[in-house]
């Protein structure tokens, strides 16, 4: 009995069964921890720099494969697709939680190698910082933002969840996109260093904030980030 106030008031279930609407997902005070980990998570996997590391693949990667040019884009897809069928297996596995941090923090340590390697012209350790960059953004920043809505979100509201995150993600995707050539143009490579530092200050964030949700019901979760977070 005592039980049921928190669900309400952290992560309640909507008692009268039906869905709500985006602007209650955003305006309800029992939505907001759910709404603000769904933003975090969604806008760390577009301020992560993927974009900008799938951009500069096919350059780094010609100086090492010359004759395999137009085949670069291919093997970058075929390490994110096995990386992704690992992070399947995984996911069933190993705690999200610890999939996402992992993830995040070995992207932004990749970014950091990435950065230095094309400063100081070293094409190998560029594409290897690229392969493990796009290994590591496979197993968990990936899949996970999208794969934990409807395990903090009661059904209710999964609906309404998925569309924010979604926005949140598009609308971050599109500021990233517009910066990111124009951050190159005055800094070069020297822009992963700032994908770097922004990791690992979204990871530190990600790790106070996001908890566990695999094997868990909205509630337990809502209990269990109750236990250990204050907003």
């Amino acid at each position: 009995e005592e039980q049921q106030p928190l669900q309400q008031k952290m992560f309640g279930a909507h008692g009268s069964g039906r869905g709500i609407t985006v602007a209650e997902f955003v305006r309800l005070p029992r939505y907001r921890p759910q709404a603000i980990i769904l933003l975090l998570v969604q806008v760390t996997q577009q301020l992560s720099g993927i974009n900008g590391v799938i951009f500069y693949s096919t350059a780094i990667m010609s100086q090492i494969l010359p004759s395999s040019g137009a085949m670069i884009t291919v093997y970058i897809s075929i390490v994110n697709t096995i990386m992704t069928l690992i992070a399947t297996y995984l996911m069933d596995r190993a705690p999200r939680r610890t999939l996402l941090l992992t993830s995040s923090i070995s992207m932004s340590v990749c970014s950091f190698f990435l950065a230095a390697s094309l400063g100081y012209d070293i094409p190998k350790l560029s594409a290897f910082s690229i392969i493990a960059f796009v290994a590591s953004f496979a197993i968990g920043l990936g899949p996970i933002p999208f794969l934990i809505i409807p395990e903090v979100v009661d059904t209710p509201g999964v609906a309404s969840a998925s569309a924010f995150a979604l926005s949140a993600n598009f609308i971050t995707s599109f500021v990233v996109s517009t910066m990111f050539l124009k951050l190159q143009e005055w800094w070069g490579g020297n822009v992963f260093y700032l994908f770097c530092i922004i990791l690992a200050g979204l990871s530190m964030a990600m790790n106070k904030i996001v908890p566990e949700t695999k094997g868990k019901t909205p509630d337990e979760v809502a209990r269990s980030w109750q236990s250990s977070h204050t907003l």
